[in-house]
């Protein structure tokens, strides 16, 4: 078996805070709410992440370079013989935590800035974050000896990489930002209500409605929402209500509504339902009154 030359375990301190907060609260929730099953699921996935994330451990060898994450269910090796550089560097801030690209290569770290960075001969790149870079650098050292600075090719390819990368982070990050506007934007327009001489069809964005007069068994203007227990499936900012929401006393539906905009109308069929306003007051009585008279006539009444 190969002696270990270096074994070195970071705690990512700040990370198990961050997790322990949200956690704090959930058990909160859990102790005065009813929803068990998606809190638990939560709490489950925050407990399963610290175990997986919260440590960082790297061990050196005469031939290989391993690390691990915490349990050990994700690790890496790196046989020595494949290392062309390394050398000890600094981490900027928005590099972050975790397991990712950057546009120095594959990050991985639980902690702080520090961290060696290594170059294959493969061409490929990646950064190990450690509390003390300069211990590992010097463990890689003795084993491999003063590595021999990178050739003007090899600079060259490193920066061309890096210009890459960054490329692609921020066209990303733009995309991402993009489409969070996007969605945010479509969900935030009044939602689209059409009628005809035996329907009607409530839609928004990703959510859509359709019920026959003949099928609709209540259709009311109500001055209030019962509670929202839980949203099951929707959007829900500002006020703004799309989607499938489960409420006290009427159970699950689909809520297109500005929610301190009395009135609103209720549109059930059975057991489902459909809710619907605007932030116009006149707007959703002038619906309403469109509606009842069709709901009517279907109805034989």
């Amino acid at each position: 078996m190969t002696a270990t030359h270096y074994r070195h375990t970071q705690t990512g301190w700040l990370m198990l805070v961050a997790f322990v907060l949200p956690v704090g609260l959930i058990v909160l929730f859990l102790a005065t709410t009813q929803l068990w099953v998606p809190l638990g699921l939560v709490l489950a996935v925050l407990l399963v992440s610290a175990a997986l994330f919260s440590t960082l451990t790297v061990e050196v060898d005469a031939r290989q370079l391993r690390f691990r994450f915490g349990l050990g269910l994700i690790r890496k090796r790196i046989d020595l013989s494949d290392v062309r550089h390394f050398a000890v560097v600094r981490n900027p801030w928005w590099y972050g935590w975790g397991i990712h690209f950057t546009p120095r290569g594959m990050l991985y770290n639980v902690s702080g800035s520090g961290a060696v960075e290594l170059q294959l001969d493969n061409g490929k790149r990646l950064r190990i974050g450690t509390d003390e870079p300069e211990a590992l650098c010097s463990a890689l050292e003795q084993i491999l000896g003063a590595c021999a600075p990178l050739s003007e090719s090899e600079a060259a390819q490193v920066r061309r990489y890096a210009r890459t990368m960054l490329i692609v982070l921020v066209s990303t990050l733009v995309l991402v930002a993009a489409g969070i506007a996007a969605v945010f934007y479509f969900h935030e327009q009044p939602p689209t209500v059409t009628v005809t001489a035996d329907r009607v069809r409530v839609a928004n964005a990703l959510y859509s409605e359709e019920y026959a007069f003949a099928a609709i068994t209540q259709l009311s203007l109500e001055t209030r929402l019962p509670r929202i227990r839980l949203r099951t499936n929707g959007y829900a900012a500002g006020g703004t209500l799309r989607g499938h929401f489960r409420l006290d006393e009427w159970g699950d539906g689909q809520l297109f509504v500005a929610y301190r905009h009395p009135p609103y109308i209720l549109i059930r069929r059975g057991t489902g339902y459909v809710v619907v306003n605007f932030a116009e007051p006149s707007e959703t009585i002038a619906l309403y009154r469109r509606l009842e008279p069709l709901w009517k006539a279907a109805r034989g009444r």
